[in-house]
């Protein structure tokens, strides 16, 4: 719901959302969450839900992860806040029987405590692409509000709080291959996401991989997605 990168636009007047993504427009959707353009608060209405729902996820037995997510703020310190009262709720409502997962936009070292401290076990911070140049063009906002060297030290100083192994980061396999990326082989592509995955691994960062697969309202038409063979040398590429 709601990413304020979907509001904000560059000079030629383009959205600075991430160019795969759709979900984050602000809508009836995010309406119905309570959910505000430019507000930071999440409405007590939709906190309550949550907690309800998560009470009858432990309840069933079912349930081992729980994953939070909510759309971006443009600042990583307002990020903090927003995030902050989802993390205390979700505590709440799985006491010790759940994982909390906290996956906000990357915050600095000092607001990934705050996440711990408010019940979070762990987070993941999705940088999307390895590639620099692919980063700056089809994670506009990403880049343009944060940038990518301090979403980089934020993954990392996660994992001073957290512990290896309890930081993540998502990433959307073939983006760098089409525009607005710049473009490249998919050799090209394949070594690019290896070179990341090591760097991450090497610090105890999980690295998750998605195949591009483009829906309405997104950069790419229904014949761009990262087709099933190359998504397969990706990850067996990083599995190695």
């Amino acid at each position: 719901p709601g990413c304020e990168y979907f509001r904000v636009k560059d000079d030629a007047g383009q959205s600075h959302r991430c160019s795969f993504c759709a979900y984050g427009r602000f809508g009836e959707r995010s309406t119905a969450l309570g959910q505000v353009g430019g507000r930071v608060a999440i409405d007590a209405t939709a906190l309550k839900r949550l907690h309800e729902v998560l009470v009858a996820a432990v309840e069933s037995g079912e349930a081992r992860h729980v994953y939070l997510t909510g759309g971006s703020m443009l600042d990583p310190a307002l990020e903090v806040e927003r995030f902050l009262p989802i993390v205390e709720t979700a505590r709440r409502a799985v006491g010790d029987r759940l994982r909390v997962t906290c996956g906000s936009g990357a915050v600095d070292p000092e607001g990934s405590l705050r996440y711990r401290d408010a019940g979070a076990d762990s987070c993941c911070y999705n940088l999307e692409t390895w590639d620099a140049e692919t980063f700056r063009t089809a994670c506009s906002g990403k880049s343009t509000f944060v940038g990518r060297e301090r979403w980089i030290n934020g993954l990392l100083g996660a994992v001073e709080v957290f512990g290896r192994g309890n930081v993540g980061s998502a990433f959307v396999a073939g983006i760098e291959l089409l525009p607005p990326a710049p473009g490249m082989p998919a050799q090209r592509m394949i070594e690019s996401i290896v070179e990341g995955a090591t760097f991450l691994m090497d610090r105890g960062i999980t690295p998750l991989y998605s195949p591009l697969w483009p829906v309405d309202g997104t950069a790419y038409g229904p014949g761009d997605g990262l087709s099933p063979e190359l998504f397969l040398r990706v990850e067996l590429e990083v599995y190695r």
